[in-house]
């Protein structure tokens, strides 16, 4: 593909996502969300809790005998990706009890990712090398709904690792077994989450 071709692609991209929130915002839906926002928001959760090597120590000290449930811990630290952050993020935005501020915190604040790093480096935020998006979150951490953003996704981001499976992150368990950690018991089931009862 030449300059050219990336440029216009690029561009209609970028006007088919800026255009898309304004829309959704004006219908209060949140189903149709492009995307590239969900692309911008998976590499943004595998930035800012990447995967790595070795195990923390254990948070929890437990003198119980080691729980038929449990497995070994993972050999890697579990990332956002391990984690299944963005399917949990997605559930996030299913949940009929979600703040519409919320999912509109979050679509603003990936739209204006996506729009500082092709500002500055004519690039969207998936292209760029970890230093580069390192130097936009941190810019963009400096306005206070820029703080609001990336504490939201910091917060799903936890939720995701250690949350109950049955709301889409924390496959397996794996954030707890990496914790080291014992849930509690009973654990929920797909008709008991929160938001049906």
């Amino acid at each position: 593909m030449n300059r050219r071709t990336w440029i216009i692609r690029s561009l209609l991209s970028l006007v088919t996502v800026l255009l898309a929130p304004r829309q959704l915002a004006a219908k209060q839906s949140f189903d149709d969300i492009p995307e590239d926002i969900w692309h911008t928001l998976d590499h943004l959760q595998q930035h800012l809790l990447p995967n790595g090597a070795g195990l923390p120590p254990s948070l929890t000290v437990s003198l119980m005998p080691k729980a038929s449930w449990r497995q070994e811990p993972p050999a890697t630290t579990p990332g956002a990706r391990e984690a299944g952050a963005l399917n949990y993020l997605r559930g996030v935005f299913d949940d009929p009890k979600m703040d519409p501020a919320n999912k509109e915190l979050i679509i603003d604040g990936a739209l204006h990712l996506e729009s500082a790093c092709l500002e500055t480096h004519g690039a969207f935020f998936h292209a760029l090398n970890a230093m580069q998006k390192e130097r936009r979150l941190r810019e963009i951490e400096e306005s206070e709904q820029g703080a609001r953003f990336l504490g939201k996704m910091m917060e799903y981001l936890i939720e995701a690792l250690v949350g109950s499976p049955v709301y889409g992150g924390n496959p397996g368990g794996i954030g707890w077994r990496w914790l080291n950690h014992a849930p509690g018991f009973p654990l929920p089931t797909q008709e008991k989450r929160y938001f049906l009862l």
